[in-house]
């Protein structure tokens, strides 16, 4: 370690002390050793409760915790034994790593209520590792004596004199004014901290992984529901797609099958990097590179780090489709935005989705089976994984709302297809369809309908089946003939036409209240 004087935290857990005068009997043990005596520069002392957030899962520091090779916090062992009571902090300004390793080294071996050190890091921009910005500057240590900083009023931190004498140390007292700033009481200041300024809290916009146990367990669950559900509707693109009719098929379908598998992987991994960071507790000197990868879009690179920090790995078939989806996110996305690039195919995301066939005799539904196939195995490894993770850290991210879609991505049920499921669900509306038509007597709601039905064209009526069945979320043909219906209905009978309406709206969207 160097011998500049730098901003040490050490904490206590106040709870452990064995004493409800908690701040006397941390005090005595951060004096005894006389350790700080041979500091070469006055330390300035800030301390008092860390203001840690108290929440669902208990008290979290990391996210308080600059993690370097000075930091000497055990946070698995705080994750099986939580603070007894709020987390007690010194900050010492000014002090030489060697003293602070020396007082470490005591403390642990000496002090229950000892929790560890930590350097800070003042040009952290990160709002809770500044916390030590607004611990309120006790006294200044400088060799043996202790000068303990009082107001006009008479109020400061007094300490027992005797444990003072026990230790050889003297006390004196350093009157300072209530209103006035750093820059005026030049005793307060250290060499590291001289202005107000140097305490200012200094925020920038980026990315932490060091976050909060109750706010990391809640935004996880929300991505990982959202990432489930671009899947989902990935699927509903790909059944769309006709991959054997160059020129009828739709660009949006191909597009956004791509498009949402992407987006919905991508988050997944995402989402499990920041629960890996969190459960290795990642050091500083990692985080640039999970910093990198969070902020890409590279699918493989993402999935490169996962299986090298966890026990996770992806078929050769998956990293397939792994390349596919950021190729298109990378190049294909904005392909019609290049000329050189549109000109190489006018269908590059079929062109992608085409290099899932092992063989040219095969068609559009072998491309489908196959998408369906290694996007459920790469989303189900990846979620499988942060439920692990989330059983490791004691929470509950994992657990999805009941209605979400997400469901049907992350289900272990058969088949592990996500295709073939949707064409299943398909199949199943029929069933409810056929059900309504075979026991309309049994449906109860069907003895209040007492109009008549819309004059649709029968010839037309296999067209609307097929468009509520397979195209939930398409062009629909029957818009324009039940808008000309309820047009004439409305002009002829505008009473009947407002029945109409209450009427199919308690018969069909009254069904889920």
């Amino acid at each position: 370690m160097g011998h500049g004087g730098e901003i040490f935290a050490f904490i206590f857990d106040s709870g452990d002390t064995g004493s409800n005068f908690y701040g006397q009997v941390i005090f005595e043990n951060m004096i005894c050793g006389r350790e700080l005596v041979d500091n070469p520069f006055k330390m300035i002392v800030s301390l008092g409760d860390c203001p840690v957030d108290m929440n669902y899962f208990g008290m979290d520091i990391e996210p308080y915790v600059y993690k370097d090779k000075c930091c000497t916090v055990d946070f698995k062992k705080l994750s099986s034994n939580s603070f007894r009571d709020y987390p007690f902090v010194w900050i010492i300004e000014d002090i030489i790593p060697d003293i602070a390793t020396l007082i470490n080294d005591r403390l642990s071996k000496s002090f229950t209520a000892y929790i560890g050190m930590f350097r800070i890091n003042q040009g952290s921009t990160s709002e809770k590792k500044q916390f030590w910005k607004r611990m309120i500057r006790s006294f200044a240590i400088s060799k043996n004596t202790i000068f303990t900083f009082v107001n006009e009023e008479g109020e400061g931190p007094f300490y027992d004199k005797e444990i003072l004498n026990k230790y050889g140390y003297i006390q004196r007292v350093h009157e300072a004014n209530s209103y006035s700033t750093l820059d005026d009481e030049s005793f307060r200041q250290s060499n590291l901290v001289k202005t107000e300024k140097d305490l200012e809290v200094t925020l920038q916009k980026t990315k932490e992984i060091d976050r909060d146990l109750t706010t990391l367990n809640f935004s996880i669950r929300e991505e990982l529901q959202i990432a489930g559900v671009l899947i989902w509707k990935s699927i509903h693109s790909l059944d769309k797609i006709c991959f054997d009719t160059q020129t009828s098929y739709l660009v949006e379908y191909p597009f956004m099958t791509l498009y949402f598998a992407s987006q919905g992987i991508e988050r997944i991994q995402k989402t499990l990097i920041e629960l890996i960071c969190k459960n290795k507790h990642i050091l500083e000197s990692e985080k640039n590179k999970a910093y990198d990868l969070l902020m890409s879009h590279s699918h493989n690179g993402l999935n490169d780090w996962i299986e090298a920090n966890r026990n996770v790995s992806i078929k050769k078939s998956g990293k397939n489709l792994l390349g596919i989806l950021s190729d298109f996110y990378n190049t294909i996305r904005y392909a019609r935005y290049n000329d050189e690039t549109y000109l190489k195919s006018k269908t590059p995301e079929i062109d992608l989705l085409r290099k899932l066939k092992e063989r040219k005799e095969e068609g559009g539904d072998y491309i489908k089976k196959r998408f369906g196939k290694f996007l459920w195995e790469i989303a189900n490894k990846y979620y499988n994984e942060c439920c692990e993770i989330c059983h490791e850290l004691k929470i509950y991210a994992y657990e999805l709302d009941y209605d979400s879609s997400s469901n049907m991505v992350y289900s272990q049920r058969s088949p592990e297809n996500l295709y073939e499921r949707y064409k299943i669900i398909q199949q199943y509306k029929k069933e409810v369809l056929y059900w309504i038509i075979k026991n309309n007597e049994e449906y109860p709601k069907y003895a209040y309908c007492e109009l008549d039905a819309l004059q649709f064209d029968p010839a037309m009526i296999d067209t609307f089946l097929n468009e509520i069945i397979y195209s939930p979320e398409g062009i629909y043909s029957f818009f324009d003939s039940a808008d000309d219906l309820y047009d004439e209905l409305c002009t002829t009978d505008k009473k009947a036409w407002k029945q109409r309406i209450d009427l199919i709206d308690f018969l069909f969207n009254d069904i889920l209240i």
